[in-house]
């Protein structure tokens, strides 16, 4: 399969299931995999299988928060985080941590940016 053939493939762990939908929404697109998930557990265990190429994650989640999601992936992929907690306390190294409610430009920013690295073969 060529590069041109495979999909890049972005993770949504946020709680609020409206958010998810509305992620969807604005940033699906040909050639791009958007993935939702409201459970932080759920989305481990498809990165184990499946890892994606980015990572978009919310801070107050069920059963554990995002920093502690982040610190679990094993996998190399870019993470961001997203918060409204303006006191949220990261541990793990996130690319940037983006204010709630996002900023549409910015996210569409991010995921067009990573996608021509990943072209041209820099993300895997």
């Amino acid at each position: 399969m060529s590069l041109e053939e495979k999909t890049f493939k972005v993770y949504l762990i946020e709680d609020e299931p409206v958010l998810c939908e509305l992620f969807l929404e604005l940033f699906s697109e040909e050639g791009i995999e958007i993935s939702t998930f409201t459970s932080p557990l759920e989305a481990l265990t498809r990165a184990r299988d499946e890892p994606p190429n980015l990572y978009f994650i919310d801070y107050r989640l069920p059963e554990m928060n995002g920093d502690e999601l982040a610190q679990s992936l094993t996998d190399q992929a870019p993470k961001y985080l997203l918060t409204g907690d303006l006191n949220a306390k990261a541990k793990h190294s996130f690319n940037e941590i983006l204010s709630k409610p996002f900023d549409v430009n910015k996210i569409k920013s991010i995921i067009c940016s990573h996608v021509e690295n990943y072209k041209r073969g820099l993300l895997a």
